[in-house]
């Protein structure tokens, strides 16, 4: 007999194989633009682009790979949280090992840690843009 947290788990484990494929369709959507953002590059620079062309070029693909590196971080996310269902430990925190609501989990499957620990942990990372910005000083 099926109980409320075995729905839960069938329920969760659907979403993240949704998820699953959705993030490697965006990853390949990501890589064939790549692809033809050089071919265009490639294609611009024999015409003499100037500055403003190499500028806007190199912002794009920074954009690009800030995009792909988020979208292939999920799909490791969602990757981990499919084998935490397989190995028992899906729903439990990973730093201080308490249970993460259900609301949390049906709106981020993927969720390794409860509110609190990834508060904390995003507190104590510094934002891309800062790392940036530090980066380009130095």
């Amino acid at each position: 007999m099926w109980n409320d947290a075995d729905h839960l788990i069938v329920e969760l484990t659907a979403a993240l194989k949704r998820e699953r494929a959705r993030a490697a369709h965006e990853i390949a959507v990501l890589r064939r633009f790549e692809l033809d953002s050089a071919i265009a590059q490639a294609d611009e620079s024999g015409a003499c682009g100037g500055i403003n062309d190499v500028a806007s070029d190199l912002a794009e693909q920074e954009l690009d790979q800030t995009l792909k590196g988020r979208v292939c971080q999920r799909l490791v996310d969602v990757e981990a949280a499919l084998l935490r269902i397989a190995d028992g430990t899906f729903g439990r925190c990973y730093l201080c090992g308490r249970r993460i609501p259900e609301g949390r989990l049906q709106a981020l499957p993927w969720a390794a840690h409860c509110k609190a620990c990834a508060a904390s942990l995003r507190a104590s990372q510094p934002l891309p843009v800062q790392a940036g910005l530090v980066a380009h000083i130095h």
